[in-house]
């Protein structure tokens, strides 16, 4: 299929129908199609070849300010690998219902859909964790038996695959290291793997008939009583241990029936559904690091306020709308689709806009309002209310909730 023009034509129509493809990216993709870009290094690696050594690239996480290490290939090997995600969508089916990362017609809006409209789930405990450095913390050993077992069909990518995550060399800082890669975090082909790693995990619990979701490294689970819930969390706690991986413990949490519960950075409360407040709590803190960083910015270059304020606007609205440097998945992409109410939607924008009169007034009194709405928005500031009642919500269709009745 790597060989195959027609697949790669195929494959191309599949990214943009799905709607994520920028005209950057989908112009791209044509010319290294229509130029047999992919030829190359498809001859070699179904010739028995292996992946180049990776790059191992430091970088932010989405929706944090934590480092994470991903690993970067050659653009040809990149697209081979995108090409290859794509094929592995076809063994979509050996995949748990409670599984939603990385699959075709699943996703966030899906999981919190079925958590959500689960007849009994306000009249249950839950239990929620996230696995700390999930995908750099995978070990291969662990993984290979499940992956050969899945590719029996395809031994040629299973040895392919099986010498990428065996080979620990990589290159930082344009030196050769050795390095622990796990399930190569930031490769197109990751998320598979990921998904692959937990199998089990999802497995036990749709056996169980309980209220159980994952999402790549976030796992909830929902249990009538406490006691359940208890052997439910000390069977999931005792499985990751059993698969070498760590719990962050920040980020456990537990609820009980009518209690708010939070997932993948939600909140959720009797049929309401918003931004969880450690979600708010850190965007906020990134506001205001960048804010003190532009005053200081303004303040030893004698910069116009105006200048100052518009980088700040221009900062955040490709964070909440759109990054056309990377494509990388933005706020209203996240959160406009499942959120049923503006209410913390209200409180970022406010506290966006102190921000923007702190940067311009250099004050965070009420001289700072000199600093007008009207001068914000032709700096290109929109709010995230208005851009969210502009959006499309499926999920309040579903429900029948209305905005103008959670707002």
């Amino acid at each position: 299929m790597l060989l195959s023009r027609d697949e790669w034509l195929a494959f191309l129509e599949y990214k943009k129908s799905g709607g994520h493809l920028s005209k950057t990216r989908e112009k791209e993709l044509t010319e290294f199609i229509d130029n047999e870009g992919y030829l190359a290094a498809a001859c070699r690696l179904t010739g028995g070849g292996s992946f180049s050594v990776p790059e191992a690239v430091r970088i932010n996480k989405s929706f944090s300010g934590k480092k994470r290490t991903v690993f970067v290939f050659p653009d040809d090997e990149n697209y081979i690998q995108k090409f290859i995600a794509y094929k592995l969508l076809d063994y979509d089916g050996i995949f748990a219902g409670n599984l939603y990362s990385f699959r075709r017609n699943m996703g966030v809006k899906k999981a919190v859909s079925d958590l959500m409209f689960a007849s009994d789930i306000s009249s249950c405990h839950s239990f929620r964790l996230d696995i700390s450095d999930y995908f750099n913390s995978v070990d291969p050993a662990l993984l290979l038996p499940r992956l050969e077992q899945v590719l029996s069909g395809d031994r040629p990518l299973f040895e392919l695959l099986r010498s990428a995550l065996l080979d620990p060399d990589a290159i930082a800082d344009g030196k050769r290291i050795q390095i622990k890669k796990g399930i190569l975090a930031g490769s197109p082909v990751s998320g598979f793997l990921a998904n692959l790693f937990l199998d089990g995990l999802d497995r036990h619990f749709e056996s169980e008939g309980a209220h159980y979701a994952r999402y790549s490294d976030d796992i909830i689970v929902f249990a009538p009583t406490e006691e359940k819930l208890a052997e439910y969390s000390s069977y999931i706690l005792a499985f990751l241990e059993k698969m070498k991986l760590t719990v962050n413990g920040n980020k456990i949490g537990t609820s009980a029936p009518g209690e708010e519960w939070e997932f993948l950075g939600f909140s959720f409360r009797n049929g309401v559904i918003d931004i969880s407040s450690s979600s708010v709590r850190k965007l906020k803190a990134k506001m205001r690091r960048k804010a003190r960083a532009l005053v200081r910015w303004k303040n030893r270059k004698n910069a116009e306020p105006e200048r100052a304020a518009a980088a700040f606007i221009k900062h955040f609205n490709r964070k909440f709308f759109s990054n056309p440097v990377n494509n990388e998945i933005t706020w209203a992409r996240w959160y406009f689709p499942v959120i049923n109410t503006s209410e913390s939607l209200k409180e970022i924008d406010a506290y966006m806009q102190q921000c923007i009169r702190f940067i311009a007034t250099g004050k965070h009194n009420k001289s700072s309002y000199n600093f007008t709405y009207e001068q914000m928005k032709k700096l290109g500031y929109v709010t995230l209310v208005n851009s969210f009642y502009s959006y499309d919500i499926p999920i309040l269709k579903q429900s029948g909730l209305s905005q103008g009745t959670l707002q």
